[in-house]
């Protein structure tokens, strides 16, 4: 029996080959993993947004079916939501946070605290001490001057998320998508 040739009779992979294989599976991996990040921060964006939307709603829901105004006071590292109540039964339309004199500051409903984004306003009331506030009345309208934003932004400008801001006018509340155009808006979806 003759042996068949080197060539003929060799089976399996070179060394040099499987370390480019390897080396192809982790540029890939690598690649793979910081398209994961980029969508886990926008669909992140989205969610907050899309919870604050929620939150924004209930406190308007709040304010009609209690007959009482409800606050919501915006920083640029989360939001609350207050009940009026403060002075007792039915509270006297301004925001009480901390008690005074004895008595007992506005019910706290909601504390969001967002700390990998931040929140910012544009044409809502205006604010002061690094906070802004605004309220829904008795009736579910908004006590804002015009119709304006909130926006939630992600540190990385890459991430365009479908949702990541909420359009607030006297009478509604809507989520949509910031747009650069014309400035800077927020385009209602």
């Amino acid at each position: 029996m003759r042996d068949k040739p080197y060539k003929e009779r060799q089976k399996g992979f070179s060394l040099m080959e499987v370390l480019i294989v390897i080396a192809i599976i982790g540029i890939l991996t690598a690649l793979a993993i910081n398209s994961f990040r980029e969508t886990g921060d926008k669909y992140r964006v989205e969610s907050e947004t899309k919870e604050m939307f929620a939150n924004l709603m209930d406190a308007r829901a709040r304010a009609l079916q209690r007959n009482r105004i409800s606050f919501v006071r915006i920083e640029t590292n989360g939001y609350e939501t207050y009940e009026d109540t403060a002075p007792a039964p039915d509270g006297d339309g301004i925001l009480t946070i901390t008690p005074v004199l004895g008595g007992s500051g506005d019910k706290l409903v909601v504390k969001v605290t967002l700390p990998s984004h931040t929140i910012v306003t544009h044409g809502l009331v205006g604010g002061s001490s690094g906070y802004e506030t605004f309220r829904f009345g008795p009736n579910g309208v908004a006590s804002v001057t015009s119709t304006g934003f909130i926006r939630i932004v992600t540190p990385d400008s890459r991430i365009v998320p479908d949702y990541d801001c909420i359009v607030i006018g006297p009478t509604r509340v809507k989520m949509g998508q910031f747009s650069t155009a014309n400035g800077g808006t927020c385009v209602e979806k």
